[in-house]
């Protein structure tokens, strides 16, 4: 993880005319899935199981917190919860980042800048 961090702030100190969209700290990527991988979740529900859908649990691995945002989105309906979780094999939240990493594309012992740590847990 600190290698995207690092060349994410080498390119945008560059000098070079670039967009740099690290998805583990700008709330940009919390944003889009919000406001596009909620509802997305949202109608493909109501399409399965019809208008009257009772969304109860939306339960995600934790990678960069993007896909937890659209479980925030899905906080409109009443009695709602989001779940989520982790490979064994890299128990960043569980263990205090303790553990083997051996899962390609989510770092070990990070937890991601945008992540809402504030969820309430039941």
């Amino acid at each position: 993880m600190k290698e995207i961090f690092d060349k994410c702030w080498e390119l945008s100190r560059s000098g070079q005319d670039l967009v740099i969209f690290n998805q583990f700290d700008q709330m940009g990527n919390y944003l889009w899935h919000h406001e596009v991988t909620g509802p997305a979740v949202e109608e493909v529900l109501k399409q399965i199981m019809g208008p009257k859908t009772t969304i109860a649990v939306l339960w995600s691995p934790r990678a960069s917190a993007g896909t937890i945002a659209a479980g925030d989105y899905l906080k409109l309906y009443p009695h709602s919860k989001i779940a989520a979780s982790e490979a064994l094999q890299c128990p960043t939240l569980l263990n205090n980042g303790f553990g083997a990493h051996r899962i390609e594309g989510i770092g070990d012992k990070h937890v991601p800048w945008i992540h809402n740590v504030k969820i309430p847990t039941w």
